[in-house]
């Protein structure tokens, strides 16, 4: 099979070139949604800690319930209409903020309603990306493509908070949305450009619902490794939603640093990602898998204990505040890659392409599914006891996520383990 990638990391095959490029158009148009959701809430709508915490967990809640449905269905019709299905849905979702807004009717009730369905369709295209990389370039050049399709979205995403953040100061959070709305339009328009055609395997098509899902869950749980990485993300993700729930309240109430200072705080993100992705190549040619799982943990987590320590300042030292939030951000998204990209590389490598599918909304499903309860805990958690005692504790609890990862290695099967170095 063509791999559609070079020995050097170059794109080869068209099918995998178009793939990139809407990948990319979401990177560089795709993120204002993220950064004006709080920001409306918070600045717009005068939403407290537990309000943020319910709109969350609203975008979190929806894809629970349909993410394993969700993997049967997936698998059963071609990834790239359910990509474009999905982004054609967010982009009119979200296009009707502004035209709520500018009619009066936004509150939060209908915030979370839209941020809900937003969550769904955006869980539709994870699940069927991550299914769709291995169909184009093969399970065995996996780690290479979700390395360059991670280096380049990061890098395209390294400056986009900073921007949207200042153009959000001039035309403000209901309007800059739709920047989001032509970023999912324009990706939905590549993805038709795709010359690769799907086999839909027909005994997938003719199963029930039920066993679909079912072969999905127990596929994860015969696999040890995927049944760690489970249990480890499922910790891991429940304490950094806590942490990204407040992170905007930290960043507009407690710092007062505005919408733009939100916006130069979240570059540190996409910087850190990017930082880590592009060490992540020469990374992989010297270390196992395994080894990257573990390490990447290990760092995002020693980072996050920063994150309380900026909350903690007086309120004198906003901008000291400020960079040493960033320098946690940036260390645990550094982290947060190697970590990210080495689980989904191992999984499409051990998973049969007719099961990919339910698999990744399996593993999705155990990952998001603390992430509703995670959001509203922090919120009443902060309104209760406060911000900084509950950043405190959500950071804390992010290492005792890497007990779980410790000794992985021994569960990667011998023909995986040194899968990354090989593909180097």
């Amino acid at each position: 099979m063509d791999s559609g990638i070079t020995s050097g990391g170059e794109t080869r095959a068209p099918a995998f070139r178009w793939f990139w490029l809407a990948n990319l158009a979401i990177q560089v148009g795709g993120r204002a949604w993220t950064l004006a959701l709080p920001v409306l809430a918070i600045q717009y709508l005068s939403a407290d800690s537990r309000q943020v915490g319910y709109l969350t967990a609203a975008e979190t809640v929806g894809p629970m319930l349909l993410l394993l449905p969700a993997g049967v269905w997936i698998d059963r019709m071609s990834k790239r209409y359910a990509m474009i299905f999905s982004a054609v849905s967010r982009a009119l979702l979200i296009g009707t903020v502004p035209v709520i807004w500018l009619s009066g009717w936004l509150g939060m009730p209908s915030l979370y309603v839209i941020a809900l369905f937003v969550g769904v369709a955006s869980h539709f295209y994870g699940i069927a990306y991550q299914a769709y990389v291995p169909l184009l370039v093969g399970s065995g050049e996996s780690y290479r493509a979700n390395t360059l399709l991670t280096t380049s979205s990061r890098a395209a995403d390294a400056s986009t908070p900073i921007v949207i953040g200042f153009v959000m100061k001039l035309i403000g959070a209901p309007v800059v949305v739709l920047l989001d709305s032509v970023g999912y339009l324009v990706c939905a328009a590549i993805l038709t450009r795709v010359p690769h055609k799907e086999e839909v395997h027909a005994d997938t098509s003719k199963r029930g619902l039920r066993q679909g899902m079912i072969e999905g869950l127990r596929f994860v749980w015969s696999e040890p490794a995927l049944r760690v990485i489970a249990l480890a993300m499922l910790l891991s993700n429940f304490f950094a939603t806590a942490i990204t729930t407040l992170t905007p309240i930290l960043v507009l109430e407690t710092l007062r640093l505005g919408p733009a200072g939100l916006g130069v705080v979240y570059s540190s993100v996409t910087a850190g990602g990017l930082v880590g992705a592009l060490l992540l190549g020469p990374a992989r040619r010297k270390f196992g898998i395994g080894t990257l799982l573990t390490g990447g943990l290990v760092v995002a987590a020693g980072f996050c204990i920063l994150t309380p320590l900026a909350a903690s300042l007086p309120v004198n030292e906003a901008r000291f505040g400020q960079a040493v939030l960033m320098v946690s951000m940036f260390g645990t998204a550094f982290g947060g890659v190697f970590f990210a990209v080495s689980q989904i590389s191992l999984r499409q490598m051990l998973c049969p392409k007719d099961l990919m599918s339910r698999v990744n909304a399996t593993m999705r499903f155990v990952v998001w599914g603390t992430m509703p309860l995670a959001s509203m805990a922090a919120g009443l958690s902060a309104h209760m006891f406060g911000l900084v005692p509950t950043m405190w504790i959500a950071a804390l609890g992010t290492i005792v996520t890497v007990f779980p990862i410790h000794g992985i290695s021994r569960h990667v099967p011998s023909q995986f383990g040194d899968a990354a170095k090989s593909l180097g």
